[in-house]
Order: C-alpha cells, then sequence, then structure tokens
C-alpha cells in the first residue's frame, strides 16, 4: 500500500464518522455545539 491511499482512506473514514456524528447529534435533537476544547454541547 502507499501513503497516499492510506492518506485518502483514513480522510474518508474521518469524513464518514463526522457525518455519523452529526446524525446521532441531531436524532437526539441536539440545537448547538460549539467547536471548542472540551467539547461543550446544549
Amino acid at each position: 500500500m502507499d501513503i497516499a491511499f492510506l492518506k485518502e482512506s483514513q480522510q474518508i473514514a474521518h469524513a464518514l464518522v463526522a457525518k455519523a456524528v452529526v446524525k446521532m447529534l441531531k436524532d437526539i435533537e441536539m440545537q448547538y455545539a460549539f467547536g471548542v476544547s472540551i467539547g461543550a454541547m446544549v
């Protein structure tokens, strides 16, 4: 495997995880999520 393939695979995996997190937050009717290091969510 070459490094470019691994980097691309990792980017795809990160995008899928982010999409899943957004869906879960929508499912529990999360209204706000702030990009702070302690992960504040309302």
